[in-house]
């Protein structure tokens, strides 16, 4: 089974400079699993939504836009961070 997950991380690196107007970079995680039992994509989706520093959204009006970029904040990631974080299925 394999799924693509679109996250956005953020630079830890930045907090010291600046609130809340951190780095923002896209990725894409990709999970390839061997599974002995049933297993829903969707569990995966979550388990790397859950490893970013926030999920992607593709469509924002302002107000969610800063809730997005302020939680990511809140739980900065860099990308080698993620896929330690995620490897550990």
């Amino acid at each position: 089974m394999k799924v693509v997950v679109p996250v956005t991380s953020l630079l830890a690196v930045l907090q010291e400079n600046l609130r809340y107007g951190a780095h923002n970079q896209r990725s894409h995680v990709t999970i390839t699993a061997r599974t002995h039992g049933f297993v829903w994509i969707e569990e995966l989706v979550d388990y790397a939504e859950k490893h970013a520093s926030s999920e992607l959204y593709g469509l924002l009006k302002r107000p969610d836009e800063k809730f997005v970029t302020e939680r990511a904040y809140d739980n900065p990631k860099f990308v080698e961070d993620m896929v330690r974080d995620i490897a550990r299925i």
